[in-house]
């Protein structure tokens, strides 16, 4: 129950990469930036790799640059510090940056960096409904806005922003301004098509969606100057030097070919076990609600429980010996006694951030395993007091 944390080795991929490392037996483990006939097979799959992106996100060599990275993490770095990098020399460039006020970690701890080094950060806060409004981020927006960086599925909340049409619109008005958005839960819960839309930096983690971890993908406008930040090697047309992640790769390229079937299982099938989990605990739990749950755009796979009154610390680990796995937020927030920052950046209590819990299924979670999730987490939300408001055994029983 915390695929947005990792979402595991799909099992096509464990055999990709048990190939690719039989075909290997025989010879030494090649890089593929060597010229020679042995360099070129690791090439080919590198290449391959890259083309099944293009494919898969409706885009063209012409008009954007693919390069494999670390992972989401480095990409997101990268986009937040190039725009930046002449900040210790006199310029008139505009160094104002309008973000929100619930990005990942990736994202908001290099904005402080920026904040600390002299550069404007405007945040915006979701709406009552907890998503971002166009108009105020439109407001915020000005020529002196050198970057926007929007996160366009919250992996903490799995509200889907309106990022698209903020960024067309942004772009009709101020063509100067650089567009960055994190894409990692939004790539790899629904279907996009990233031509209907203009942006200049777009990261993606595979892992979310059953490759290897370290291994991410940055997305580039060709037609920016948005340089590499490292130096030392021709990879990736120059702007992420050092040798490919082989392994990585491999493993992306068989995790793509299996991401259309995981997006139609969230879509068709895995929305509706996600609404009658929230449904049948709201229905027993008075106190308990949805984070998000009147929006109209949310992640097929991810609900977010607000119990106020209630420390979710201890209940995690209750749940963990009860065999159900879960998170308070971020994974990569997991060792902060704050708890999660996103809920501080939204319209809730200050308490908040300590007092929720959240859940993200697989694409292949069996509907039958529901009655066992809820009954195991009833146990652990009872004995830490919450009050029922129904008969014990009545949403016990999934339709």
């Amino acid at each position: 129950m915390d695929a947005n944390a990792t979402y595991g080795l799909l099992p096509e991929v464990t055999d990709s990469l048990t190939q690719f490392l039989e075909n290997f037996r025989s010879k030494p483990f090649l890089n593929p930036s060597s010229i020679h006939l042995e360099g070129q097979s690791p090439r080919a799959i590198v290449d391959e790799a890259r083309s099944q992106l293009y494919v898969q996100c409706g885009l063209q060599e012409n008009t954007h640059r693919i390069f494999f990275t670390s992972g989401a993490t480095e990409g997101n770095n990268h986009a937040l510090a190039y725009p930046f990098r002449d900040l210790d020399t006199p310029d008139r460039h505009p160094r104002k940056v309008v973000t929100t006020s619930v990005e990942h970690s990736s994202v908001e701890e290099p904005m402080r960096q920026l904040e600390q080094r002299g550069v404007e950060i405007i945040r915006i806060h979701p709406e009552e409904e907890d998503t971002l409004s166009v108009d105020d981020v439109l407001a915020a927006v000005d020529e002196d806005t050198r970057l926007l960086s929007l996160i366009w599925a919250n992996n903490e909340t799995g509200i889907i922003h309106p990022v698209p049409e903020i960024f067309r619109r942004v772009r009709e008005r101020y063509p100067n301004c650089l567009l960055h958005t994190d894409a990692v839960q939004m790539f790899s819960k629904c279907k996009v098509n990233l031509k209907s839309f203009p942006f200049d930096f777009l990261t993606i983690a595979p892992h979310k969606f059953g490759a290897l971890p370290g291994i991410g993908v940055s997305i580039v406008n060709a037609q920016r100057e948005l340089g590499a930040l490292l130096v030392g090697g021709a990879q990736e047309l120059k702007w992420r030097p050092g040798t490919e992640n082989l392994l990585g790769i491999v493993s992306t390229s068989s995790a793509l070919k299996v991401l259309p079937k995981i997006l139609q299982s969230y879509e068709n099938s895995i929305r509706y076990i996600r609404d009658e989990f929230e449904q049948s605990i709201t229905e027993r739990y008075s106190s308990i609600s949805i984070v998000g749950g009147d929006c109209e755009e949310r992640l097929p796979n991810t609900s977010m429980l607000y119990i106020p009154g209630v420390s979710t610390e201890d209940l995690v680990v209750a749940l963990d010996l009860e065999g159900l796995a879960c998170s308070r937020g971020s994974a990569c927030s997991s060792g902060k006694q704050l708890g999660s920052h996103v809920l501080g950046g939204m319209s809730y209590p200050k308490s908040a951030a300590t007092e929720v819990l959240r859940f993200s299924f697989r694409a292949d979670f069996p509907k039958e395993e529901l009655k066992t999730v809820l009954e195991r987490l009833f146990l652990c939300l009872d004995r830490s007091g919450v009050a029922t408001t129904v008969e014990e055994s009545a949403t016990l029983s999934p339709q």
